[in-house]
């Protein structure tokens, strides 16, 4: 794994961190008609969350209005604050890691205290408004306590496979539930 944390301005004292992984030269097509995310099934959980579905964020760098609205129709809800958040938004650009996306966050038992979301511009600068949408969405997923699963969805570590491949941009009904079932 790479120490994406120094990289990206992150604390090293972070207990668990995230790194989202996605081959620079790596294309498939998309498929005809595949944006719905795959039927629900149960999602993968980080075993970390925040106590309160209230989470309040701050955007430092970058466009991050699409993914906070992409959460919405599920029981957490968020506010920006301009100091004192939960979730740190932001970008970074780096050429020497191979990672479009990375989440990090503090967890002691179980709770979430605070979690850094980023997208790596070196990479995503270049990508169509809904390919990053799934990039900022995952890393999203992460920092609400959804850990990867294989296949289609939203919290398939590959970016190649999770939009080139299947088209998913946006959580499927098994990421909503569990997410309502953590907040």
């Amino acid at each position: 794994m790479v120490d994406v944390a120094s990289k990206v301005g992150v604390p090293s004292r972070h207990a668990t961190t995230h790194v989202g992984l996605y081959p620079r030269h790596a294309r498939a097509s998309h498929r005809a008609n595949s944006r719905e995310p795959a039927p629900a099934e149960a999602a993968n959980l980080t075993g970390c969350s925040f106590s309160s579905a209230s989470i309040t964020y701050r955007v430092s760098h970058g466009s991050w209005t699409g993914t906070i609205n992409s959460w919405g129709g599920t029981d957490v809800n968020f506010t920006s604050v301009s100091s004192g958040q939960k979730i740190s938004l932001g970008t970074y650009h780096d050429s020497s890691v191979t990672t479009d996306g990375v989440a990090t966050w503090t967890c002691s038992g179980g709770t979430t205290s605070h979690a850094f979301v980023t997208y790596n511009r070196y990479y995503t600068d270049g990508y169509p408004a809904l390919k990053l949408r799934s990039v900022a969405n995952h890393e999203m997923g992460h920092a609400l306590g959804l850990a990867h699963r294989s296949g289609c969805y939203l919290m398939n570590g590959s970016t190649p496979t999770r939009y080139d491949t299947c088209g998913i941009y946006v959580r499927g009904t098994d990421e909503t539930n569990a997410i309502n079932s953590l907040y």
